[in-house]
């Protein structure tokens, strides 16, 4: 018998953890479980649950052979945990004769973005000073520059005495990375 049946066998990406705002392409492997050659399958998924666009994937792959697809990309624009699902259907555009092994699952870890607030607009007085930054946070770097340039320090919490208007920007990294 001619069976057709093909299946996702593994998310590739997104996978794992990512920063808060990141783009990530979105990759399956696309497994041929068929006894001849595929050469068309429609590949579907969702994020949480929300149906993304589908591709309708053409191509030739042997029986019992992968290959990776790229189906778009996705930005994680909220923080927490993510799922992600992939699916075939209508392998060499007929009806799949082994639909349980069309889908693959994962999750992602989704770290929201640190908050660099390098406090309220001061006014210091001629050589005068006041102190600029955040509390540090175990595991995060601070890097401060300025406009106009000339002052940089990586600590969270700064004495500045500026003898012009200055402007003071900060940038922190947490230790997952995102920034």
């Amino acid at each position: 018998p001619n069976n057709l049946d093909a299946g996702i066998t593994s998310i590739v990406s997104p996978k794992g953890a990512y920063c808060q705002n990141t783009s990530s392409p979105v990759k399956v492997n696309l497994k041929n479980f068929s006894t001849t050659n595929l050469d068309t399958v429609t590949i579907s998924w969702a994020m949480d649950n929300v149906l993304q666009s589908s591709t309708n994937w053409i191509g030739n792959i042997k029986k019992d052979s992968i290959t990776t697809v790229t189906l778009g990309s996705y930005t994680f624009t909220n923080s927490g945990i993510h799922h992600v699902k992939a699916w075939t259907s209508n392998p060499n555009n007929t009806t799949d004769t082994i639909p349980s092994n069309d889908t693959a699952f994962t999750s992602d870890t989704i770290w929201a973005v640190p908050i660099a607030d390098p406090g309220k607009n001061k006014r210091i007085c001629h050589n005068g000073s006041d102190t600029i930054g955040v509390p540090t946070v175990s595991g995060s770097t601070y890097k401060w520059t300025s406009n106009p340039p000339g002052y940089s320090s990586t600590s969270a919490k700064n004495i500045v005495s500026p003898t012009v208007t200055t402007t003071y920007f900060l940038t922190v990294t947490d230790a997952m990375g995102c920034t």
